[in-house]
């Protein structure tokens, strides 16, 4: 045999009779550039690893990177990264239809082309999922809306660009929400009972909240106040107005502060107005200079017990945040519970302890005593001297007393405000 041939897609010289050149068609077999796929398997710019069948084509820049013979007039949401596109709107509680019918959400666009959400899958907390079956091409800075069901006069006055039928069902109360690509998740929405509600109403994100990471807290959030179709309040499609006392962030991470930026300064461990169970609680402030978002925070008493803090609970710099059994203040004694624990922890009216930790780090802590050198007194708070608000200071009993003025059902502390002098 003399000349060339092809074996494993590869041109070999066989035996002599060759020229330095391949014969033509024989690159063809190869995968020149790398990509996966050879030009006889349909990469039609075998010199460009960025071209190929199954390639993200970038819309008008006139080249046609998928092979389809198109340049594509939108992005596959395949194509789209992180903080891109994010949930900007839910209706999880419809006024005058049934839920099964009058759910809907929004979702918004960043990115600087269109974007087709054809392949997007959208998950509940529940598990379920949905995936966008046909095109829906959303521009720069506009929305699309997915709703549970498609005729505006059944839905409540909806156009859902798509419809996921009785695929996915939002939770009134608490929820949570992935939009996904294939493994990728491309913005989560988890809300709790902490989070504005009310029927008819959706959930509307301040236009200020850009991103996948501002919409994670409840503070960026509030209730629709536009009307729309049957009664329901919210804009489908439309640009949220700006929420009243919005802030579209939460401040920095817990898990970047350093010992002693949170301290405990006030504890209610023996209320009298209320049972234990209803009226414990405890405050802390924050020290530190940064607002600070105290989602993550872990609280241990001295039992083992943990609670873990699994809200955004924003905190400004020398502001304090009260954590505590119930935060319904109708049987707590009437304090503002940023974020209740319920049976996860008891704090000991005898000896007990609090902790604060972050990833492993122990941010501060406080042991009392069963009145040795602390404050042991039915109905009345540990109070910590403002004069001696540090993670040092606040380990002895002594810079401790007991609160002075009432609060609420008539017990004695002052939860979430500055503490008096001690005597």
């Amino acid at each position: 045999m003399r000349g060339w041939m092809v074996a494993g897609g590869v041109a070999v010289c066989a035996m002599s009779g060759c020229s330095g050149a391949q014969p033509p068609g024989a690159s063809d077999a190869i995968d020149a550039d790398g990509d996966g796929v050879a030009a006889l398997s349909g990469d039609c710019d075998d010199n460009n690893d960025a071209i190929f069948p199954g390639a993200v084509d970038w819309p008008g820049d006139g080249v046609d990177q998928d092979c389809d013979g198109d340049d594509d007039v939108a992005l596959s949401i395949r194509g789209v990264s992180e903080g891109e596109v994010w949930i900007s709107e839910v209706m999880r509680d419809p006024l005058q239809v049934s839920g099964t019918l009058g759910e809907w959400l929004e979702v918004r666009s960043a990115a600087e082309v269109p974007v087709d959400f054809q392949d997007a899958v959208l998950t509940d907390g529940s598990g379920d999922a949905w995936t966008v079956a046909q095109s829906v091409v959303v521009e720069p800075g506009g929305t699309a809306v997915f709703g549970a069901w498609p005729e505006p006069e059944e839905n409540g006055g909806v156009e859902p660009d798509a419809v996921w039928g009785d695929a996915l069902g939002l939770g009134n109360q608490s929820d949570a929400l992935q939009l996904r690509v294939d493994e990728r998740v491309l913005d989560a929405v988890e809300w709790t009972p902490l989070w504005p509600a009310e029927e008819g109403y959706a959930l509307a994100l301040d236009p200020s909240a850009q991103g996948v990471t501002a919409n994670d807290v409840p503070e960026a959030w509030c209730l629709a106040s536009t009307a729309y179709g049957e009664g329901g309040f919210g804009t489908p499609g439309q640009d949220n107005p700006p929420c009243a006392g919005a802030t579209g962030t939460s401040g920095v991470p817990v898990d970047t502060l350093q010992v002693g930026d949170l301290v405990i300064t006030e504890v209610m461990n023996n209320p009298d107005a209320v049972p234990d169970e209803d009226g414990e609680w405890f405050e802390l402030r924050n020290l530190s200079a940064d607002r600070v978002d105290l989602m993550g925070l872990e609280v241990w008493d001295d039992d083992g017990n943990r609670f873990t803090v699994v809200t955004s609970v924003p905190v400004e710099p020398g502001a304090a945040v009260v954590f505590g059994a119930s935060s319904d203040r109708a049987v707590n004694g009437d304090v503002d519970v940023a974020a209740e624990w319920g049976a996860t922890l008891g704090l000991g009216n005898g000896a007990d302890g609090l902790t604060l930790m972050a990833s492993g780090v122990v941010l501060d802590e406080v042991h009392w005593d069963e009145g040795a050198t602390f404050p042991n007194a039915v109905g009345v708070a540990m109070s910590l001297d403002p004069a001696l608000t540090s993670a040092v200071d606040n380990d002895l009993g002594s810079s401790w007393c007991e609160a002075q003025g009432s609060y609420g059902s008539g017990d004695l502390g002052s939860p979430g405000t500055e503490n008096p002098a001690c005597p």
